[in-house]
């Protein structure tokens, strides 16, 4: 689709090296199971407050992850 996007053809055929998304894609998808498997994600939550009063608004929960080769 974007190949024929930006060639602006309306059409394009399937290129194996055009599908470097797809494969970096799959990987992240392994990974992250496997991060979820070894209980390498951490939950925070951040408050929001008001820069006036200082009371907290909302709280934004944030989702880290431990990789053991990026840390």
């Amino acid at each position: 689709m974007y190949h024929a996007k930006r060639t602006a053809s309306g059409f394009s055929t399937y290129a194996p090296e055009q599908d470097t998304y797809s494969l970096a894609s799959l990987g992240l998808e392994t990974a992250l199971l496997a991060a979820i498997e070894h209980q390498q994600l951490v939950l925070y939550y951040q408050p929001a407050t008001d820069p006036r009063t200082g009371a907290v608004r909302r709280v934004e929960a944030l989702v880290r992850w431990r990789h053991p080769d990026l840390v």
